[in-house]
């Protein structure tokens, strides 16, 4: 199956009202806006083509239990941008997002590391 690149997940983001800079780091990204509203900080992004492809196929059971009749890559990317909303929202401390290939590592800390 195939799963959108590291390239369309950015995009959707984008689409979605999130607000991305690039890091100057190869698969590093900034937040610094989620569904149009200013985070109070940037949050770091952290993800790679593998694990990305990965962390997507980890969720096909459940993308095709929340969005039947969906394709399955479709609605593991939906569920990917559900959690990745979850934790830049969630709390106010939340400094780092790692896409890993079976979970997503949320950093949190008052070090305010973003530029």
């Amino acid at each position: 199956m195939t799963h959108p690149t590291l390239d369309q997940v950015l995009a959707r983001i984008e689409n979605a009202g999130g607000r991305l800079r690039s890091s100057g780091r190869a698969g590093e990204y900034w937040i610094d806006a989620w569904e149009g509203d200013p985070l109070p900080h940037a949050v770091e992004l952290r993800l790679s083509d593998a694990a990305l492809e990965t962390y997507l196929s980890s969720l096909h059971d459940d993308a095709e239990t929340l969005w039947p009749g969906t394709p399955v890559a479709s609605g593991a990317l939906n569920l990917l941008l559900v959690h990745l909303e979850e934790a830049l929202l969630a709390r106010d401390d939340v400094r780092a997002v790692e896409v890993r290939e079976r979970e997503l590592v949320v950093t949190r800390g008052s070090d305010p590391g973003a530029p």
